[in-house]
C-alpha cells in the first residue's frame, strides 16, 4: 500500500483519522477535505506535487515539521 494510493482512494473520514491519530496533524479535518477536493480535479502523482499542495496548510515557520507529521501518518 503506497501513500499515493491512500491519498487518491481513501475517503475523507478515514484520511481525517489517519492524519489526526498517526500524524497528530492539528488541522486534519481541513486537510482531509482539501485532499479529497484536490484529487477530484487532479490525482496526486508525486511527492513534490503533494508537498507543494501542503504548503497552503503548513503553519508559518513550521512547514517542515508539518510535512513530517503528514508523511509520518501516511
Amino acid at each position: 500500500l503506497s501513500a499515493k494510493e491512500v491519498l487518491n482512494t481513501y475517503d475523507e473520514g478515514i484520511l481525517h483519522k489517519i492524519l489526526g491519530i498517526y500524524g497528530e496533524v492539528k488541522n486534519a479535518k481541513t486537510l482531509s477535505q482539501a485532499i479529497v477536493s484536490e484529487r477530484a480535479q487532479t490525482p496526486f502523482e508525486t511527492t513534490e506535487g503533494f508537498t507543494a499542495f501542503l504548503k497552503r496548510f503548513a503553519p508559518r515557520g513550521k512547514d517542515f515539521k508539518y510535512y513530517a507529521q503528514v508523511f509520518q501518518a501516511l
